[in-house]
């Protein structure tokens, strides 16, 4: 019996303390659709905190993962045109060349081989050139005929071609065919002016004109950084932005850079896009291959901040509870931005003027 009667007592007791419980949150706030209102005697009421909505000047700032590159146009890997052996070196390792500079000379049979076919096309462009005139004077004299002056013109202008091509050919390694000397060297000249970064040139070693290069020129007083940049944040950046280039081997030190090109593919591995960057670097404090952080920063804009305490996450979604009157919420879903020094932008869900919780917002976060 007295079993019974604990066991009674115990079960009111319970339902007690759940209907106490109960009352307690009902006295917190009350709950209508999606509206919160707080009642006077809610202590919920002294650790809320709200503040209106307004609009400021916001500059936004993204990082990404860079690597420090030659700029093409300023770079040259210098192979021979032809095979042979080097008879003579004029580079040295670090040296400043200038566009035309001699670097090395060989001896090419190969080379030998195209002078061979100048002198003969400019033989025969002079032969064809004289019977040109002596065919035109037969003509004039009414003794040669309209077709052999006809055949004579034809086979000038191959042949003047023909020597055009020879002539064009030997320019391209920077030789006058004018003042060419049958069976002279070949001379490697610079192509660009920078400096020799790699030298692998010996006197005496055979070169073959199919091996990589052994020699490589480059200006790096100005080079690329190539910024790897998520597809989500590519609208951030536009050509001519301004950058902040930083390197682990220089920490704290920051480097100006201007956007340059931004690709137009996406690399379907990454879901990233290539942003060249140009920078200054007389000093050399960029050398290609070096990993480094760019920084891009946006031009200001007007955009809606809120503290970031002020949102509140319902499994993918984010809200805030704005003020209807005094002590009446309703929780609205937005979308919000980036963030900066504690704020965050809000993209959609709130008007500037209107009030929000922006401290306490988590005690009624349960409220739904």
């Amino acid at each position: 019996m007295k079993l019974i009667l604990i066991s009674g007592v115990f079960i009111l007791l319970m339902a007690s303390c759940a209907q106490k419980k109960a009352e307690e949150k009902v006295e917190n706030y009350t709950l209508q659709g999606d509206t919160v209102n707080i009642p006077a005697p809610s202590g919920i009421r002294k650790v809320l905190q709200t503040d209106t909505v307004v609009r400021g000047d916001f500059q936004s700032s993204l990082q990404a993962a860079a690597i420090i590159k030659a700029i093409p146009n300023l770079y040259a890997a210098i192979a021979p045109p032809f095979s042979g052996r080097i008879t003579r070196v004029f580079l040295k390792l670090g040296m400043r060349v200038k566009p035309g500079s001699p670097l090395f000379e060989m001896a090419s049979p190969d080379f030998v081989e195209q002078q061979k076919n100048f002198y003969a096309a400019r033989s025969a462009y002079i032969t064809a050139e004289l019977n040109l005139k002596r065919q035109a004077d037969l003509k004039k004299n009414g003794v040669g005929s309209s077709k052999e002056l006809e055949e004579a013109q034809s086979l000038f202008e191959i042949n003047q071609k023909e020597y055009q091509n020879q002539s064009a050919a030997l320019k391209i390694y920077q030789v006058n065919p004018e003042k060419m000397i049958l069976g002279q060297a070949l001379v490697i000249y610079s192509p660009i002016a920078g400096d020799v970064i790699s030298n692998e040139v010996i006197s005496g070693h055979f070169l073959k004109s199919d091996e990589p290069p052994h020699a490589v020129i480059a200006d790096l007083s100005r080079v690329w950084v190539s910024a790897s940049v998520k597809e989500k944040d590519i609208s951030l950046i536009r050509n001519g932005d301004e950058a902040v280039i930083s390197v682990a081997s220089y920490p704290g030190r920051q480097i100006s850079g201007k956007v340059y090109h931004i690709d137009e593919l996406v690399d379907d591995q990454t879901q990233s896009i290539n942003v060249l960057m140009s920078c200054e670097n007389t000093d050399r404090t960029l050398k290609p291959g070096m990993y480094a952080t760019a920084t891009f920063k946006e031009s200001p804009r007007p955009v809606t901040l809120i503290p970031l305490k002020a949102v509140l996450q319902d499994g993918e979604r984010q809200f805030v509870f704005v003020q209807i009157t005094p002590f009446k919420f309703i929780r609205r879903t937005i979308e919000t931005g980036s963030e900066v020094k504690g704020k965050i932008v809000v993209r959609t869900g709130l008007e500037p003027g209107e009030t929000i919780i922006t401290a306490g917002g988590f005690y009624l976060q349960e409220a739904k």
